[in-house]
């Protein structure tokens, strides 16, 4: 329990780094999208979709538009389960949305890179707020660090810390040149 076990020849790195890069993919498609769906809920913002890409060069991306919201899930363990046991939170919107609700109907998707499955939580709970909000404001403007600053206090420090955790990824979970092949 706890564990992740991998077989297969121990001289064979890139074969290792490419089981635990698609083990964690596979956890991050089952776990990530729930929770931002559940974030996304409590704070009344709407999302088309959530998908977990492999991006390169950034924690996640947004884009307005494309459709019917999704409907939120009714039974979330995972990552939400475990933040709220260690927060003790249950979908608490993280601020008041007076004023908000003809930004609230703008609906969108989101993407998240897999990475962000290996983030500690608090991180990950502050990535799935800033691409909410580029629901409601498309870019960084003073306009929208007001509205992260809403749901997530310490955005700035958290910010930091985000481009701090691109740069201190495991070896394994690093970009590769060449898609994974087996």
């Amino acid at each position: 329990p706890g564990r992740l076990r991998l077989f297969g020849p121990p001289d064979d790195a890139a074969l290792g780094a490419l089981a635990l890069r698609r083990w964690c993919r596979g956890q991050a498609a089952r776990l990530l999208p729930p929770y931002l769906l559940q974030l996304a809920a409590g704070a009344d913002f709407c999302l088309s979709g959530v998908s977990v890409r492999d991006q390169r060069g950034r924690w996640g991306s947004c884009s307005r538009g494309g459709g019917k919201a999704a409907a939120p899930p009714r039974e979330v363990g995972g990552l939400r389960g475990l933040l709220d046991r260690l927060t003790g939170r249950k979908g608490q919107n993280g601020g008041d949305d007076a004023g908000h609700a003809d930004a609230r109907a703008v609906t969108g998707r989101i993407s998240l890179n897999w990475r962000a499955l290996l983030l500690p939580l608090p991180l990950l709970e502050h990535l799935c707020w800033h691409e909410l909000c580029h629901l409601r404001q498309m870019n960084h403007s003073p306009a929208f660090r007001a509205e992260l600053a809403r749901f997530s206090p310490h955005w700035q420090d958290m910010e930091k810390a985000l481009s701090r955790s691109w740069r201190e990824l495991p070896w394994w979970a690093l970009p590769v040149s060449a898609p994974d092949a087996p």
